[in-house]
């Protein structure tokens, strides 16, 4: 069976998972044992670091930095001095994606300074851990769907899941020609559990569509989602505004809820009421992430569909939301995921999805081309201009994304 990377097409699928209550627990294990994996590593790591500062005067040093070399270096070192990882119901590849994770935070480093090096990793409501399936020689596998609500996962057994009829009937409809790659078994803040698998195949997942002969520029701002280039105007739904007031009163409740627990030396995973406006919360807040993340995906679709190119600015939200007074509103907004979501479907259908850079596309004139001098620049409050050199009429958002448009079209030469 060729490997993951071998194969022309990927994509992933996402379940929801009604594990019972011996699952719940296999489950538990296994994503306290991904946790402490990664931290066990970091730690080692950190010993290892300080050693060396010292190994050349002390032979006592040397000997435990070669220790710690082996541990880290060898699978088999790292279980050895840990007996409770060889338990039945811990997953040898959770434990194994632990540690690769770990070298992929120190790879990430090394390619991008600025992601920091690994650091301990604190428990939290949501979790999660990685397995893999297992290829046998006459081409069986370990992981498989017995129907459309059940698939076999290593450990925890026959899972009852449910997706999306649509998703699930493509995927039986191919199954034979698909490869599973990592599964991930998590779960949310709220209590649900998911499972995510990689999926790879030479048959693509989705078709081509047929050409329009359209191209959009778009450009994303706070007074509405986004403008585009043709004059379409699609309104900010600000989910997480809209929830604000009622996220704010039971934040509160939890917060009155956690001093009164601590004034009486209890934890806060056995106070009760405490855990009930958690879980409040966790819902209010995944409900406006899930309304979001709809919208997105409707709205990128459709411009999927509709158009053969797609520019948007390359802008750095980042930096965006340094300013304090629009961060909450840019974050709301979400802007890198949907520009996220336009690209990956534009590369499943066959679309051409670019990034242009965004500096002075609200300044310049997509008529004749005029970039306002400093002293003459726009404000944000500023939704109407006109163009001192032509004596073009231009409203704000949408001369921008004709110019996004421009500049689109220039980069590909068109």
């Amino acid at each position: 069976m060729k490997h993951m990377n071998e194969f022309q097409f990927h994509t992933g699928i996402n379940m929801r998972f009604y594990p019972s209550y011996k699952q719940k627990k296999v489950s538990a294990r296994n994503m306290g044992t991904s946790l402490f994996v990664y931290n066990r590593m970091v730690a080692l790591n950190n010993e290892r670091y300080e050693l060396r500062k010292y190994a050349w005067c002390s032979p006592v040093y040397r000997d435990r930095l070669d220790y710690l070399d082996a541990v880290l270096s060898s699978l088999e070192e790292f279980q050895n001095i840990i007996p409770f990882l060889n338990d039945k119901d811990i997953d040898a590849q959770c434990i194994a994606n632990a540690r690769q994770n770990y070298h992929k935070a120190w790879d990430n480093f090394k390619k991008n300074p600025a992601s920091g090096i690994p650091v301990f990793h604190k428990k939290k409501h949501h979790a999660s851990y990685q397995t893999n399936p297992h290829y046998y020689k006459n081409g069986g596998c370990n992981v498989y769907f017995t129907d459309r609500h059940h698939i076999m996962i290593p450990k925890l057994g026959r899972c009852r899941i449910k997706g999306s009829p649509k998703i699930m009937e493509k995927l039986f409809s191919m199954i034979n020609d698909i490869r599973f790659g990592t599964i991930t078994v998590s779960r949310d803040a709220c209590g649900r559990y998911f499972i995510s698998i990689q999926l790879a195949s030479d048959t693509p997942f989705h078709d081509t569509l047929p050409s329009t002969g359209s191209m959009r520029g778009y450009d994303m701002n706070l007074e509405n989602y986004y403008t585009d280039s043709d004059g379409n105007v699609i309104d900010n739904p600000k989910h997480k505004r809209n929830i604000q007031d009622k996220l704010s009163k039971f934040q509160r409740k939890m917060s009155r809820r956690a001093e009164r627990a601590k004034r009486e030396c209890r934890s806060l995973r056995d106070s009760h009421n405490y855990q009930k406006f958690r879980r409040k919360v966790a819902y209010l807040q995944d409900k406006a992430s899930a309304r979001r993340e709809d919208f997105q995906h409707v709205l990128s679709r459709h411009e999927v569909e509709s158009q053969d190119y797609m520019f948007v600015e390359d802008l750095k939200t980042k930096n965006l939301m340094k300013n304090h007074k629009l961060a909450y509103a840019i974050g709301d907004a979400a802007w890198s995921s949907f520009h996220h979501k336009l690209k990956y479907k534009a590369s499943m259908y066959g679309r051409t999805f670019l990034k242009v850079p965004a500096s002075l596309t609200s300044q310049t004139c997509s008529d004749c081309g005029y970039v306002l001098p400093k002293d003459q620049r726009l404000k944000l409050s500023d939704r109407e201009w006109v163009c001192p050199d032509c004596g073009t009429y231009h409203h704000r958002d949408h001369n921008a994304a004709k110019v996004v448009l421009f500049r689109g079209m220039t980069a590909l030469g068109m």
